[in-house]
């Protein structure tokens, strides 16, 4: 039995690199990097992120949430047909074509394949083009399930980032000031194991499979499939500083997602549950946005101009800044001794003392505390700093 599983488990993974799925994920997070980069050198004049930092520190997320989603859907007996998993797979690239990760929550591609589920199998049997028993065997409490587990990677997906994994932005008010903006933004891959109909894998277990696809729609044997799942979000802060945001985002998602498995795996016993566990996922979802949006605009810009020095709008990877610890939303009052209002003012104040600087730092809690390291020859943004002002190219202009 262990021999035949392996051997499905093999086959499965090799049949995952001809599924236009696993390489949609490395076209969308490219083109995603590209478009991002060109709007940073705009803004800043300079390249913050590398071209993958949407998919950066997610590859443990994707090898350990897809052995344990494995173990839950194989372990369980949770039956998806290779037509409704082609269904996901397709909506799932067109969700997403036009190369921003806002659709690509699960509550879209799980939550519009159910609606599509639910509709399909009556106008297939309308026509003779295409086979009419395609959708004829659907797992509605399967796909409920499975949206609700999908929720809490893509909460802990997003308690992931740290201060210095958002991408920052410059806007311009009404007023003509220049405030920050940070883009939340991540994008994974999950693949998981999942039993399809119809293979040479006899039952797994006495109970197995737990929860069929309709009525006995199988010869009595299953086969395995790995899906590379692509989950993401995308939230725009201004209002707060980003590590709030995160954290009560995560919460009220982590909420969701339980009463959303709650409901999915009463629908087993109940099956109308299922079409409540995804309308609460899509409605639960849509109030989270909602809410966050309104807390956000009534809020004053965080990331915002200061009298007492300059607020770090974003840091970039790798420079003098980021290895001294310096962090977004921070304030620098003081380079080399002198008070700074103004980037003019603070590069002087660097050069003054070409190869060593040390920086007055205030924290989020209004704390000071001294950084201090050397700064070698370079471009503008040497010490790898980028603060609230400005925009580059408009500064260029001028």
């Amino acid at each position: 039995m262990l021999e035949k599983i392996f051997l499905e488990m093999a086959a499965s993974i090799g049949k995952m690199f001809i599924n236009p799925l696993f390489y949609w994920s490395f076209i969308l997070v490219i083109i995603t990097g590209i478009v991002r980069i060109k709007r940073e050198r705009m803004l800043f004049g300079i390249k913050v992120d590398d071209i993958f930092s949407e998919w950066r520190h997610t590859w443990w997320i994707s090898f350990v949430f897809g052995c344990l989603l494995s173990l839950i859907m194989v372990g369980a007996g949770i039956i998806f047909t290779p037509s409704m998993i082609l269904l996901i797979s397709v909506l799932t690239i067109l969700l997403s074509i036009h190369f921003r990760f806002t659709w690509l929550s699960p509550v879209y591609t799980i939550g519009i394949s159910f609606l599509l589920l639910l509709i399909l199998p009556p106008l297939f049997h309308q026509q003779s083009i295409v086979a009419s028993s395609l959708f004829d065997h659907v797992n509605y409490a399967g796909l409920a399930i499975l949206l609700g587990l999908l929720l809490f990677v893509q909460a802990i997906l997003l308690y992931t980032i740290r201060k210095k994994d958002t991408f920052a932005e410059l806007l311009k008010s009404k007023r003509g000031v220049w405030t920050g903006v940070h883009h939340l933004k991540k994008m994974a891959v999950i693949p998981f194991f999942i039993p399809i109909p119809k293979g040479w894998l006899p039952p797994l277990f006495d109970f197995w499979p737990y929860l069929p696809i309709g009525q006995a729609t199988t010869d009595g044997t299953y086969g395995l499939m790995l899906l590379p799942m692509l989950i993401g979000f995308h939230f725009r802060v201004a209002g707060f500083e980003s590590q709030q945001a995160k954290q009560w985002l995560g919460r009220r998602i982590l909420g969701l997602a339980v009463v959303v498995l709650i409901a999915g795996v009463a629908s087993v016993y109940i099956g109308w549950l299922s079409i409540a566990a995804i309308a609460l996922g899509v409605l639960g979802w849509e109030f989270i946005h909602y809410r966050q949006r309104s807390r956000d605009v009534l809020k004053a810009p965080y990331f915002s101009q200061t009298d007492s020095g300059l607020r770090i709008l974003t840091v970039i990877p790798g420079t003098t800044a980021d290895k001294l610890g310096i962090l977004p939303g921070e304030i620098i009052s003081k380079a080399n001794g002198k008070k700074v209002h103004s980037e003019s003012s603070f590069y002087q104040a660097l050069q003054e003392n070409g190869s060593f600087v040390k920086l007055s730092v205030l924290d989020e809690a209004g704390e000071v505390r001294f950084v201090q390291g050397a700064l070698y020859e370079g471009g503008h943004h040497e010490l790898g700093l980028v603060f609230v002002g400005r925009a580059f190219r408009e500064n260029k202009s001028s």
